[in-house]
């Protein structure tokens, strides 16, 4: 049952290639952006909370692959790795797919690694649509003290509005339960916003408050998270 939800994700990445033949004439142009950022998480038992990030993203026509590196201050490094593709894009329906690696180190008391996959769709006309995503992640944990590794799967959820108003702007409220530390059963509010300028530069932020035990009585806010992203077109992605 755990390798279902495996196939459907990439069942959905291959989907693009085995309908190009079908398709006029595939987009298979080629961007490189570069990402440069800032962001303070903050929860319960966080050492290094403000992080600086740097990453390069490559898209190639419907595929996305990123790599993402962060430090946290004083030193808490953390490494991601993502793919992604969009598997159908059309006027009122956008479906895509993605694979994560991610590793982190917690000074020098802890290191954890693990990937993920899921799938997301997004319904309505791109002004104003009902977004939603599904996924699994495997996290293994070591403690220099106790040794290991802890292992776990943890399924995510996300549901959320995407609004559009003009064309260079885009902004999303959600819920998740898919945090980035990919804790089980953690709840968190985002909203996101992204806007790019005519030559191409693009600034996205996210706000979040995380909460610990949400669905229950004692549920309580136990951290939350800022972030500011700039995305530094390299190359164009052609005509």
């Amino acid at each position: 049952m755990a390798a279902m939800p495996f196939i459907i994700c990439l069942a959905l990445i291959l989907l693009p290639a085995a309908t190009a033949g079908a398709q006029t004439a595939p987009d298979a142009s080629v961007g490189l952006t570069a990402i440069v950022g800032a962001a303070y998480d903050r929860e319960t038992g966080e050492g290094s909370p403000a992080r600086l990030i740097t990453g390069l993203e490559m898209t190639y026509g419907p595929f996305g692959f990123r790599a993402l590196a962060d430090c946290g201050l004083p030193w808490e490094p953390s490494v991601r790795l993502d793919a992604e593709a969009a598997a159908l894009d059309l006027s009122w329906l956008r479906v895509s797919a993605g694979l994560g690696l991610s590793y982190r180190a917690y000074a020098a008391f802890a290191q954890e690694s693990g990937f993920r996959f899921g799938a997301q769709i997004e319904l309505g006309p791109r002004f104003l649509s009902f977004s939603s995503a599904v996924g699994l992640a495997y996290l293994s944990t070591t403690y220099a003290a106790v040794g290991g590794p802890f292992t776990d799967w943890n399924p995510g959820a996300r549901v959320g509005v995407v609004f559009r108003p003009v064309g260079p702007a885009q902004f999303e409220l959600g819920i998740t339960s898919d945090s980035p530390l990919s804790l089980w059963a953690r709840t968190a509010f985002e909203l996101r916003g992204s806007w790019e300028l005519p030559s191409g530069v693009r600034f996205a932020g996210e706000l979040a408050l995380q909460y610990s035990d949400f669905f229950t009585l004692t549920s309580y806010i136990d951290g939350f998270r800022a972030s500011l992203t700039c995305f530094l077109p390299l190359t164009g992605r052609g005509p």
